[in-house]
């Protein structure tokens, strides 16, 4: 018998590969991120899709009704297959499983990018063309401001964490200091 972690990896797996095949991987991973926030913020979605006491045909036409003009068919069959064996909570482990078979199928990363202030447009691409070089061709950009690093970046590429900001460098110092004396 499969544990539920392991069956959401096998559907996670072969949804990246088929949306490789289709060159559509970071269209269902932007779908699939978007659901899993909607599911996790409206906490009325979910018990509904999971109410085991509608008719299995009816939960799984409302959840694909729902979401039939909002997400790629990939990403509706995964939600249908978790669905099938009352797993639906575990939306957002779909989307960790699937971001991290892309990274392993695709050279895919996600780069997140923190700034105190945002980007320029030409920051942007230069920063992208470096982390291109150095990790592939295939990232995901996500820039986040946060004003609290009070200057410099923070890049996180996959579960690499590189901190180039000010604060960053302030708390080194500080701990450099507290253990010199």
């Amino acid at each position: 018998m499969k544990t539920s972690k392991h069956y959401i990896k096998e559907i996670a797996r072969a949804l990246v590969v088929k949306a490789m095949e289709e060159g559509v991987l970071e269209t269902v991973l932007a779908d699939l991120e978007n659901i899993s926030v909607a599911m996790s913020t409206s906490r009325g979605i979910s018990p509904i899709l999971q109410n085991r006491s509608m008719e299995p045909a009816k939960r799984r036409k409302m959840l694909a009704d729902a979401l039939k003009n909002h997400a790629h068919k990939f990403a509706i069959n995964a939600l249908l297959l978790l669905q099938e064996k009352n797993l639906l909570r575990f939306t957002a482990s779909l989307l960790a499983a699937s971001i991290k078979a892309a990274e392993e199928l695709a050279n895919y990363k996600e780069v997140r990018i923190i700034s105190a202030v945002e980007l320029s447009d030409s920051e942007r691409h230069q920063l992208m063309d470096s982390l291109t070089k150095k990790f592939g061709t295939s990232l995901k950009l996500r820039e986040t401001v946060e004003k609290g690093i009070f200057g410099g970046l923070i890049l996180e590429v996959g579960s690499k964490r590189f901190d180039f900001s000010a604060k960053g460098w302030i708390n080194g110092l500080r701990s450099a200091i507290i253990n010199a004396v």
